[in-house]
């Protein structure tokens, strides 16, 4: 009994290490693809050593290609996930396992269409004593069609996590005093634009995220550029918010204090994670900053010196862009101007350049501060 007990155990030490050489051939598993859901597109960036992918879409396997993305149906639910194929024959890599599953929920079908008259039905509107209200959109409905007409209010829209899409037209060719702020969220928030130009009043970007942090797997907001007419355009709106006067003096020869700096414009869009797609150009543009405060007064020396001018808005404001325009059309990126420099306070200010104003102008702002992805189109 002891002797079965003795080769059944060497069978078993036998059988596990040959197994073992099975589970485990020795070479290297690929690293799994990275993927992000832009709009209606999966993008992967390319795994070292991939000879190609195999992309799973609803538990289909796909032919293995050589590209790093997938187009998917707007139509339909649908669970995508990718494998990246090691070359066939080799000795120093094997396929990765399959990347975390992306989940894509069908484009909304029922827009609810607002206007003018009806507009103030489905959203809370908070009369402001300024040019601009607050108008919270209701969150029972996932997709609004905004046609918007000379006649419509302007409006700082907040967009609840539970509003996915938000379509824009225009029923008169005028543009759009718009912006949108988008409430923290689990799910890309589409701006769909035909043939548009938005406007924000000051002191707004056209699109703003209130989370930082971003979503781990697809774009926090879409600009869905679209329409057979013009190039779609958001502007940013400028800061009003001009630097506060330096202080005065009356102390026996105390120079005037320095006025304060202007602030930074705002960028037309803002989010983590931003993509445009389509098959229209866009032009996306910064907004100024706003301007330095004047020096304060001195009754015996000089004026102080103005503050320095806010920098200008860029047009994207994001840790990642895509860009993924049909049709080779492009995006344009315009940063907003710089604020102007704050002037000498009043004082005993000796001409001839004897008198200094050591303030300066903001800098221009900049399309977008990192390096696009660019899938399809061009970026000016």
């Amino acid at each position: 009994m002891k002797k079965i007990a003795c080769i059944l155990s060497a069978l078993l030490a036998v059988f596990m290490t040959a197994g073992c050489g099975l589970l485990s051939d020795g070479r290297a598993a690929l690293e799994a693809p990275s993927c992000m859901l832009l709009d209606d597109y999966l993008y992967w960036e390319a795994v070292e050593n991939a000879a190609g992918y195999t992309v799973s879409v609803n538990g289909e396997e796909k032919p293995v290609q050589e590209g790093c993305g997938y187009l998917l149906p707007r139509d339909e639910n649908v669970s995508v996930k990718v494998r990246a194929e090691a070359k066939d024959g080799s000795k120093e890599y094997r396929s990765s396992a399959y990347s975390a599953a992306v989940l894509r929920t069908a484009d909304p079908v029922d827009y609810v269409e607002l206007n003018a008259d009806n507009f103030s039905d489905y959203a809370d509107i908070s009369v402001s004593s300024v040019d601009v209200d607050t108008a919270a959109l209701d969150g029972s409905h996932e997709a609004y069609a905004i046609e918007f007409d000379e006649n419509f209010g302007n409006y700082e829209v907040v967009v609840p996590a539970t509003v996915r899409a938000v379509r824009l037209t225009s029923a008169d060719g005028s543009s759009a005093g718009l912006a949108f702020r988008c409430e923290p969220r689990t799910e890309t928030f589409v701006l769909e634009l035909h043939s548009v130009t938005v406007n924000a009043y000051p002191d707004r970007g056209v699109v703003r995220c209130d989370s930082e942090t971003g979503l781990s797997d697809r774009a926090d907001v879409v600009i869905r550029s679209l329409g057979d007419g013009d190039a779609n355009a958001l502007c940013a709106g400028r800061n009003s918010k001009t630097g506060s006067r330096g202080k005065d003096t009356d102390k026996l020869f105390a120079k005037g204090g320095r006025g304060g700096d202007g602030a930074p414009g705002y960028a037309a869009v803002s989010a983590p994670c931003v993509a445009v797609t389509g098959d229209n150009a866009l032009c996306l543009f910064g907004g100024s900053g706003s301007g330095g405060g004047q020096g304060g007064s001195s009754a015996s020396n000089q004026g102080g010196d103005g503050g320095d001018g806010g920098r200008g808005g860029d047009a994207v404001e994001a840790q990642k862009l895509f860009v993924n325009i049909a049709g080779g059309r492009e995006l344009s990126l315009y940063g907003g101007a710089g604020g102007p420099r704050g002037e000498l306070g009043s004082g005993i200010n000796l001409g001839g350049g004897l008198s200094t104003n050591d303030a300066v102008d903001g800098a221009d702002g900049v399309g977008f501060a990192g390096t696009p992805v660019i899938l399809a189109g061009a970026v000016l």
